[in-house]
């Protein structure tokens, strides 16, 4: 499933110890798992709603044009996937690494969120 309206969190901005998106958002989009906060089920999230962005004390909720993919069931937004796999269009190892320049990923979902990427690239 591909959404094109959906947040992304700056992980260095967002605190911890803070749980304002979680409990503000009456759609359950966001979730805390190994503090960290995530956009859990991003297909909860209403089109055109940026609410969450301006309670956001830090200021680490943004909504900008993200493709999803699927990594062991949870739906992840992924910031620049197809600018990258334009600019590289031939050379996956490239385009993975302009992709990581672009988003957060966890040490212990990497293997992972690659083969994601690699299947989207191969398509």
């Amino acid at each position: 499933m591909t959404k094109d309206w959906f947040p992304t969190i700056d992980s260095g901005r967002c605190k911890k110890d803070c749980y304002i998106c979680i409990n503000f958002c009456p759609h359950k989009v966001y979730a805390k798992e190994k503090n960290i906060t995530l956009v859990s089920k991003p297909d909860k999230c209403i089109s055109g709603c940026n609410n969450c962005k301006k309670i956001c004390p830090e200021k680490a909720i943004s909504f900008i044009s993200a493709r999803q993919i699927d990594i062991d069931g949870m739906k992840i937004g992924i910031n620049g996937l197809d600018d990258a796999f334009s600019k590289y269009p031939d050379n996956f190892d490239a385009a993975y690494e302009e992709i990581k320049k672009h988003n957060y990923i966890p040490k212990d979902i990497e293997n992972k969120f690659r083969e994601a990427v690699r299947m989207e690239f191969d398509r």
